[in-house]
């Protein structure tokens, strides 16, 4: 069970993804004010955070790739990186020890997919 709190404002959202081959899942939380991911164990106990930039959102739910030798671990997502009006598509890693994501698509203006 995962328990979130705030003095203030808790944004609720269904943005949970379970990984494959793994005893861990994917929260998103918007607990320092833009939404970003978390991985967590079973138990509710947070790993580490996955996403992390100043002044951009996740906008889209997380994605875990179905398993692979080459994409084990990997989680796609959308972002407000560029800018708020944007929608880039971006990937990080549940082994990742540094919370980042990487450009999975063509940096183009606009929406991508």
């Amino acid at each position: 069970m995962l328990t979130e709190t705030s003095a203030t404002w808790i944004d609720l959202n269904d943005e949970l993804s379970f990984l494959h081959k793994s005893k861990e899942f994917v929260w998103a939380s918007a607990r320092d004010g833009f939404l970003h991911l978390y991985l967590y164990d079973y138990q509710g106990h947070l790993v580490r955070r996955l996403t992390e930039a100043p002044g951009w959102s996740m906008t889209s739910a997380p994605a875990p790739s179905r398993p692979s030798t080459r994409s084990i671990g990997r989680i796609y997502f959308s972002a407000t990186e560029k800018s708020p009006v944007e929608r880039q598509l971006y990937r990080t890693r549940s082994t990742r020890k540094i919370p980042g994501a990487s450009s999975a698509s063509p940096q183009e203006p606009g929406y991508t997919a």
